[in-house]
């Protein structure tokens, strides 16, 4: 519910940079159904077929990965601040096999998203099948609080939700990532590995590299994909969340 009615924020937000003036209607909760309406309504390209509607719909990201033909593993990494993370690795690919001494890549999502961004493409296009087939290890990770990591040791997200809650990009950079990290090289046993961010992705590195400098003789590279470090000149409709802070934080904590 949460991530729908950010999105749906973000959705009004979008319509309106395009559209003209912003009208005094953000708050309306009936405003934003009836734009999502008309997103529906849109034409669509032949062989469309809503997302509702895919045979993986209801699967899950392990089961997409095995229903293609490829391994997959679950992993659970507690950070230092009691989050409890699920990672999801593809120790090898159909074209490369069980083999010591693979290279080792950790595939980070960005705001919103999940390990499900680097594989929903299907098998020779998403980027963790490519990378597996060739030879790569690869393990792709889940931000605290996404569907796949809504567990701490003692909140309850549900129940606790100003304390499960209480952070940012800042904190995750400082604790889900530096956990992220050292838990893979300590199950593979290698002593470095590759990284590849997108978005958030790479403002939680930036903040760890920087913090805790050590960790830069972790990382063989670094791959940035749409990177972010300063949010000063953006000009998305992003922006538009800001003046709406309070009513987006109201919302959420309704029911």
């Amino acid at each position: 519910m949460l991530l729908f009615k950010l999105f749906a924020v973000v959705v009004v937000a979008s319509v309106h940079v395009s559209a003209g003036p912003v009208r005094n209607t953000t708050a309306n909760g009936d405003y934003f159904y009836s734009i999502l309406k008309e997103l529906e309504a849109l034409p669509k390209p032949p062989g469309y077929i809503p997302y509702i509607d895919h045979e993986d719909a209801n699967l899950s990201i392990p089961e997409i990965i095995v229903k293609y033909g490829y391994p997959v593993e679950v992993h659970s990494i507690t950070t230092a601040d009691g989050y409890v993370l699920e990672a999801h690795r593809i120790p090898y690919g159909k074209q490369c096999g069980p083999a010591e001494g693979k290279r080792v890549i950790w595939l980070q999502h960005g705001l919103l998203g999940d390990s499900s961004n680097w594989i929903i493409a299907g098998p020779d296009k998403a980027f963790g099948y490519v990378l597996a087939d060739q030879c790569y290890d690869v393990w792709m990770g889940n931000f605290r609080g996404n569907t796949y990591s809504r567990r701490h040791l003692f909140l309850d997200p549900n129940v606790n939700q100003k304390e499960f809650w209480d952070h940012s990009w800042n904190e995750i950079g400082l604790n889900d990532v530096p956990a992220n990290i050292d838990y893979a090289l300590s199950v593979t046993g290698a002593e470095s590995l590759y990284y590849v961010g997108h978005s958030m992705g790479t403002t939680t590195m930036w903040v760890l590299l920087s913090e805790k400098p050590e960790y830069n003789a972790k990382i063989k590279l670094m791959n940035a994909f749409a990177p972010v470090s300063y949010t000063e000149h953006m000009i998305t409709p992003l922006r538009l969340l800001a003046p709406f802070e309070n009513q987006i934080e109201a919302s959420c904590s309704e029911g």
